[in-house]
């Protein structure tokens, strides 16, 4: 054994919770921070989902938690609206690129944006009832891979909402697999796994930006639907998206079961949505384990 493998469960033991090596290798990259926004500027998702949550919040005012929110642009998009936005990530490098790309004390959009350096494994920091909207984009659910884990976060994200407060999700497809012989290979042994309970069953591992070993966790759609249940929210609306446009492919069985390559789901948790006057995102109290309000 070399004297890093040596070492590898202390480190692993010594991560934040829900985070393996992969994951924390990206989330503390320099390197990936200072290349998010031009690395994604001509992806098709993200003009799509953008215009989606426009088109689903519309403006403020309210109080938005954008969870996941790397380098900022849903966060802006959010703030330009009129949201108040806590903007949510564990890596201090994409914060720190939000900061300069996005300036959250800037006078010149009508919403505000808080930057906060958090655990998405650990939401308790957000008092109940405090946000009106969540989004989370770009399948960073899936970036979760343990079940408890993505059970916690959105256990987290429907306290933290306001009755009739809405969750914006985007998320992987399993089947999308099937468009290739190795994804193919991997539906077969991951439908092992499924049946027997395997716990990183749907986890698909990719050398993603330089890094290898990053696992994504891909859902079905019974899947998703029951853990949004779970945590107490219905569904409202749904996109099924064709996987390399990320044009929606319209409603029908077959498209949302089998031919999407992810979902924009509009869930919402139950209950009348009162009205009330914006809330500033620095009213917001944290918990001084789990959270971090980032002055760069």
């Amino acid at each position: 054994m070399t004297s890093s493998g040596k070492f590898a469960p202390a480190r692993r033991r010594l991560l934040p919770e829900g985070v393996d090596t992969s994951l924390w290798s990206y989330a503390t990259s320099d390197r990936l921070a200072d290349e998010e926004t031009a690395f994604f500027a001509d992806h098709p998702l993200c003009a799509v989902d953008l215009a989606w949550i426009e088109s689903v919040l519309g403006t403020g005012p309210g109080t938005a938690a954008d969870l996941g929110c790397g380098s900022g642009r849903a966060t802006a998009r959010l703030a330009d609206l009129g949201w108040d936005v806590l903007a949510i990530d564990l890596s201090r490098p994409m914060l720190a690129t939000l900061n300069q790309e996005h300036r959250p004390d800037t006078g010149s959009r009508s919403g505000s944006i808080l930057p906060v350096q958090a655990n998405l494994a650990r939401l308790d920091f957000l008092p109940s009832e405090s946000i009106d909207a969540a989004v989370c984009l770009f399948s960073t659910l899936g970036m979760l891979p343990d079940l408890a884990v993505r059970r916690r976060f959105l256990a987290g994200v429907a306290s933290a909402l306001v009755p009739g407060g809405k969750l914006l999700l985007h998320v992987h497809n399993w089947w999308v697999q099937k468009s290739t012989a190795q994804g193919r290979r991997w539906m077969f042994g991951d439908a092992v796994r499924r049946m027997t309970r395997t716990p990183d069953f749907g986890n698909r591992e990719a050398h993603y930006r330089g890094i290898p070993g990053v696992r994504i966790h891909c859902f079905t759609w019974p899947e998703i639907t029951r853990e949004l249940a779970l945590a107490g929210f219905g569904v409202r609306n749904v996109t099924s998206l064709d996987a390399a446009s990320a044009r929606d492919l319209g409603p029908g069985f077959a498209n949302r079961r089998f031919r999407a390559g992810g979902w924009l789901i509009e869930a919402a948790k139950p209950g009348t949505r009162q009205a009330r006057n914006a809330r500033e995102p620095s009213e917001v109290e944290a918990g001084e384990e789990n959270r971090r309000a980032l002055a760069m």
